[in-house]
């Protein structure tokens, strides 16, 4: 061979090298940094969608304390209280979400860098999560203290003839032996306010002859002066006989006179209830204010009436529901109106970012070029070394050499970058909270590495067989095996 074709086979080897080793660096970028489903699949295998989630969390907690009713003063300041803004995103927002949302715009922006669609809009749909805030509204407020609520809006002590307090509420609700005891012990105490009264009625309507006689005491013997005298000075023990007495002669009295007193103080409670309840809440909606009458009332049927701990409970909990259905229609419709259905980027990027993604999109489409030319390339220049050497011998042994060279060097560097490349990523990316950012960047690196080395692998391995079947070929060992 004249040494001008030997020359020209050290520069077409050369090209070959240098061509086969950008086309398995661009194919490495092509399978991995610049491929949709890869980077899809490697986030979700690193955990990527959930620093996602954590980063959309931390975004939409302050749009959701604006927008939801806790902060809008729609609802009382008891249910306000308990409406946790971070919670409802943080049940709301989930990973699911997340990755449906940052896929679906992930691989619109590839469509877009790769050119194969001429607008770029990222969109998210927030008609899920809008949906999701407002029953996650409903759920905290089905949780919510009805004794700070009833605490909040009830009558005074002094104006209402049935006491209703949080506390009362909370031990009536507890079980059915605390709804009883609590039942017992209003009722005990009507009773005795009711013979309190019929014995001042007694004492007041009896003479002092009658009284004195109550205590074992002949009137007879005492004159008028001395009568009302020993009357005032007995009077405990005057007022506990006739208490006595009322109880040996009950004939059914004590017991119409109770219900009677506790048919009156439940209607009186309930109008003050009404009166005083649609007062305070008088600019909120018809059903909280309803919702806490229904809370009042059912207690004041709970103590006064027959009503049993089950339907006693039913109620309590129909008037939960119904203010939290409130709570979400109020969530649903004041995120409804300042949340938009879909949040849109792309088409109101300032003019330099569009320009920036336009020249990014123009690098990748050029690796698009590239990664379909440098193979072809790398075919003709192999083609070459065949026209050049006029042996197939020759041209599997250049080809195989450089194949191997160019497999073997950058198997070699991606193995020895790992480390580098994980000690770089963790001096860049730095701060506070970052170690699972940390690790989702060189979990991504390390796979694009693995790629490149498996390819690099492939390489080494075709070119030594290239090398081998070259060097059989010119020992004759190939000749042998044909003849």
């Amino acid at each position: 061979m004249s040494a001008a074709r030997k020359a020209g086979l050290v520069v077409v080897a050369l090209l070959l090298v240098t061509s086969v080793g950008a086309a398995n660096v661009v194919m490495t970028t092509e399978r991995t940094v610049l491929n949709a489903n890869f980077v899809d699949q490697s986030l979700a295998e690193e955990d990527g969608y959930n620093e996602l989630r954590d980063i959309t969390v931390d975004a939409v907690t302050t749009e959701v304390e604006r927008a939801a009713p806790g902060q809008s003063e729609q609802l009382p300041a008891a249910i306000q209280d308990s409406i946790d803004a971070t919670a409802l995103v943080e049940e709301t927002v989930t990973a699911e979400y997340v990755r449906n949302q940052s896929r679906a715009n992930l691989f619109r922006l590839y469509e877009f860098l790769h050119g194969q669609r001429s607008d770029l809009v990222l969109r998210i749909d927030m008609v899920p999560l809008k949906e999701g805030l407002a029953d996650a509204v409903g759920d905290q407020v089905r949780d919510v203290s009805v004794a700070d609520l009833v605490d909040q809006y009830a009558p005074s002590t002094g104006d209402v003839p049935i006491e209703i307090t949080g506390d009362r509420i909370s031990r009536m609700r507890s079980s059915q032996s605390g709804y009883q005891d609590v039942r017992d012990q209003f009722r005990s105490d009507v009773r005795e306010a009711v013979l309190d009264r019929l014995v001042d009625e007694a004492f007041q309507q009896a003479s002092n002859d009658e009284l004195l006689m109550l205590i074992g005491e002949d009137p007879r013997q005492y004159t008028d002066a001395e009568k009302e005298q020993i009357v005032t000075q007995q009077e405990d023990q005057i007022r506990q006989a006739l208490r006595q007495r009322i109880l040996e002669e009950e004939d059914g009295r004590l017991s119409r006179e109770i219900d009677e007193e506790l048919a009156d103080r439940a209607e009186t409670a309930k109008q003050r209830v009404r009166e005083e309840t649609r007062q305070a809440t008088q600019d909120f909606s018809e059903n909280v204010t309803g919702a806490a009458i229904d809370l009042q009332v059912a207690v004041i049927d709970g103590l006064a009436t027959d009503t049993s701990y089950q339907e006693f409970s039913s109620r309590m909990d129909a008037a939960e529901s119904r203010l939290a259905d409130e709570a979400a229609r109020l969530a649903a419709q004041q995120i409804d109106e300042q949340v938009p259905d879909a949040i849109s980027a792309g088409e109101e990027l300032a003019p330099q970012d569009r320009q920036q993604l336009d020249r990014l999109a123009s690098n990748v489409q050029l690796l698009d070029t590239a990664n379909l030319v440098l193979p072809v390339l790398a075919l003709v220049l192999i083609g070459l070394l065949y026209l050049i050497s006029r042996s197939l011998e020759t041209t599997a042994l250049t080809t195989g050499v450089a194949l191997g060279v160019v497999g073997l060097l950058s198997f070699v560097g991606a193995s020895l970058a790992t480390g580098p490349t994980e000690t770089f990523i963790r001096d860049q990316v730095n701060g506070e909270d970052v170690q699972a950012i940390q690790d989702v960047a060189v979990g991504f690196a390390g796979k694009i590495l693995g790629t490149l080395s498996a390819q690099s692998l492939l390489l080494l391995v075709v070119g030594v067989l290239l090398v081998g079947v070259a060097i059989a070929s010119r020992q004759g060992y190939l000749d042998s095996q044909r003849s």
